[in-house]
C-alpha cells in the first residue's frame, strides 16, 4: 500500500478492523470445538511456582510498557528506525530516500511504526504507538520460551522460570523500550523453534 501511495487512515483502519473481525470469528469457531477450560489447565498450571513467576514478571513488563511510551533518544532510532517511517508518512507513500542510506535496509518492524503513524494521523504520537506495539514482542517471546521449555522438559515450572529469565534479562528490557528490530527477531526465532518442536512431535 505504501509503494502505491495508499497510506490512508480510513483504509488502514478498515483493514485492521477486518483482520480483527476475521481472527475473532475464527477463534470463536475454533473454541467451540474444544474444551477451553481443560485446555487452559493444560497450558497454564496454577501452582505456587507459576504464581510467583507471574508476579515477578509483571514489574518487568510494566517497565517495558512505560519505557516504550517515552520519546526515543537513540541515534539509530532517530536517524532511520523512526525517521524513515516519518518521511514516508509525510510524503504519503514509501519511496527511496537518497539522503538516508540506512532506510535502504530491509524495513520490517519499521512498518509497524509507519502503521501507527497512519492510524493515529500524526508522525510523532504515531511513532510512540509503533514503539509500544514493538514492545509487545517481549511478552510474546516470553510465552514462546515458556512453551519451548515446558515442551522440552515436560515440567510447567521450567517454562515459568524460562519466561522469567527472558523478561528479566537487561537486554530484553533494553530492546523493548526502543524501536529496534532485535525484539521482533528474538520473537520469530523463538516461534520458529517452537513450530519445529511441534512438528517433530507429530
Amino acid at each position: 500500500l505504501g509503494l502505491l501511495g495508499l497510506l490512508s487512515q480510513p483504509l488502514f483502519m478498515g483493514g485492521f478492523t477486518l483482520l480483527i473481525t476475521v481472527e475473532a470469528t475464527l477463534s470463536w469457531r475454533s473454541r467451540r470445538r474444544r474444551d477451553a477450560e481443560s485446555r487452559t489447565r493444560v497450558l497454564f498450571s496454577r501452582s505456587r511456582v507459576a504464581m510467583i513467576c507471574l508476579a515477578a514478571c509483571l514489574p518487568f513488563v510494566a517497565c517495558m510498557l512505560l519505557g516504550a511510551m517515552l520519546p526515543s533518544t537513540d541515534f539509530d532510532v532517530k536517524e532511520y528506525h523512526l525517521q524513515g517511517p516519518k518521511e514516508y508518512f509525510l510524503a504519503g507513500r514509501i519511496h527511496f530516500l537518497p539522503h538516508n542510506v540506512y532506510t535502504s535496509f530491509p524495513f520490517l518492524t519499521e512498518m509497524l511504526s509507519l502503521a501507527g503513524m497512519v492510524v493515529y494521523g500524526d508522525w510523532y504520537f504515531g511513532a510512540l504507538v509503533g514503539k509500544t506495539v514493538l514492545m509487545v514482542f517481549a511478552p510474546i517471546t516470553a510465552l514462546a520460551v515458556y512453551a519451548i521449555a515446558r515442551r522440552l522438559t515436560d515440567q510447567p515450572s521450567s517454562g515459568w522460570f524460562a519466561a522469567l529469565a527472558y523478561l528479566s534479562t537487561p537486554w530484553a528490557y533494553r530492546i523493548s523500550i526502543i524501536a529496534y528490530t532485535e525484539g521482533a527477531m528474538c520473537c520469530y526465532v523463538a516461534l520458529a523453534l517452537l513450530a519445529w518442536l511441534i512438528f517433530q512431535d507429530r
